[in-house]
């Protein structure tokens, strides 16, 4: 996918959109996320101490070298509620080291839990992954006990593969994970996957 391509996609479901970082996400983005146990408990990052932070991390999210390139690299969205166009979380596609292998992340700020959000924004990147950028098979992991990520995943067609022991996170301790999969193959079959009703890339000369 053109850079220029990436950074004009937007891709909109029933109640959220999900658009490229800008930013002027930052100071939403860390009401939602900074000191937010509830969320960084199951995040593999302890959340930002800045807002700056969340700055320079969106800035370099939009160079012109994320996201390109041999092996591929990653793609990150903000999720926003359609209706008041106010960011929900945020939503990223990695490709590490495989260009048809992603790995799926995200977060979704407390005063938006119980609504779907997630649920969809998972979907509409998983249609992102197989139907724009080629993905083969998307990935995702969950540590055990996130039983609302599980619901989320499992929503949009993600399987659960096997559990691993042990696994890293930040700060001291070691927390089992759940692995989730979805093959290209089963997304293509599911008779009820959404499909994105707005699409809006630039325009070709």
């Amino acid at each position: 996918m053109e850079d220029a391509r990436f950074q004009s996609l937007r891709v909109a479901g029933e109640r959220v959109l999900l658009r490229p970082h800008v930013a002027g996400d930052a100071e939403p983005a860390f009401e939602l996320v900074h000191a937010r146990e509830p969320i960084l408990r199951w995040l593999v990052w302890n959340g930002p101490e800045r807002v700056e932070e969340l700055r320079v991390t969106y800035a370099r999210w939009l160079a012109p070298a994320d996201g390109q390139g041999e092996g591929r690299g990653d793609f990150h969205f903000a999720i926003v509620e359609r209706e008041s166009e106010r960011l929900v979380g945020s939503i990223g596609v990695r490709f590490s080291g495989h260009s048809e292998i992603g790995d799926v992340g995200y977060w979704v700020g407390e005063p938006f839990w119980g609504r779907g959000y997630g649920t969809e924004a998972v979907a509409l990147a998983s249609h992102v992954a197989f139907e724009l950028l080629g993905a083969q098979a998307l990935s995702a992991w969950v540590f055990v006990g996130n039983e609302a990520s599980r619901i989320v995943l499992e929503r949009s067609g993600y399987s659960l593969v096997r559990t691993v022991r042990g696994r890293l996170r930040p700060g001291p301790g070691q927390h089992d994970e759940w692995y989730f999969t979805l093959l290209r193959s089963e997304w293509e079959r599911a008779p009820d996957r959404p499909r994105p009703r707005i699409e809006v890339e630039p325009e070709r000369e």
